[in-house]
């Protein structure tokens, strides 16, 4: 899956992606495991697909903080040039 097809998403729907990913990630270890499954190179697949949400979800994190942050220096910068 592409960066651009993740960021998008919605943020349910990244979370719900990211529960899917972990779980199909669980499920193809122990497959391997229980040598029920060969292709191992799905489990590197699975753990970019992750790294990628996981990536795209900070990324949001961080810019919905610097945006609150400006927002809030912003209006204390006002009520300070209205005291004066």
């Amino acid at each position: 899956m592409k960066v651009k097809e993740i960021r998008e998403k919605k943020d349910k729907e990244l979370v719900k992606m990211l529960a899917e990913k972990r779980e199909s990630l669980r499920e193809v270890r122990f497959k391997i495991a229980s040598n029920q499954h060969k292709n191992v190179k799905e489990i590197s697949l699975f753990k970019k697909d992750i790294a990628k949400v996981l990536t795209v979800m900070k990324e949001r994190l961080l810019i919905s903080a610097t945006d609150l942050t400006q927002m809030k220096d912003k209006s204390h910068t006002d009520t300070q040039i209205n005291v004066k």
